[in-house]
């Protein structure tokens, strides 16, 4: 008994393991931290890439033509109209994805109507730990974007 009790009073080492204790919470937190980033980062490329898919439809000629349509869709999926860039985000290349490009409406100027082209976007969200959430109930997302631009034309 007395070889142990030097040791009672000595603290060397006793940062390591607090630090070995809270080291779990942290790389917890700051991959919570991470998620949550990449997440707002998703969304905000995907609303991007609506804003640009609805005012390229807004400039097109109306009735908007199949061929105007899968142009709008490609500005939102890739940033081209060709398509032939990368994804924006890598959750349009999951199943789930979609992208809607309709007229909704009119919008009434002077005596003028003009119609109202909406692009809708549902993308999965794609975290870089996929498991991290699932045990909290937050396993899988859809980021939902929709934005509605008066046709202006030419």
């Amino acid at each position: 008994m007395n070889k142990i009790r030097p040791f009672g009073n000595d603290e060397r080492g006793a940062i390591v393991v607090e630090f070995a204790i809270m080291l779990p919470f942290l790389i917890l937190l700051v991959s919570g931290m991470t998620e949550v980033g990449r997440a707002y980062w998703q969304a905000i490329a995907v609303q991007k890439g609506v804003r640009a898919g609805a005012l390229f439809a807004a400039r097109a000629d109306t009735p908007l033509s199949v061929i105007d349509q899968q142009r709008a869709v490609n500005l939102v999926r890739t940033g081209s109209v060709d398509g032939s860039g990368d994804l924006l985000v890598s959750g349009f290349g999951k199943s789930g994805a979609s992208i809607d490009v309709a007229t909704v409406g009119t919008f009434t100027v002077g005596t003028q109507d003009l119609p109202i082209i909406r692009v809708t976007a549902q993308v999965p969200f794609d975290p870089l730990f996929p498991n991290l959430f699932q045990f909290t109930g937050f396993g899988s997302h859809i980021i939902t974007v929709s934005h509605e631009q008066a046709y202006v034309g030419d």
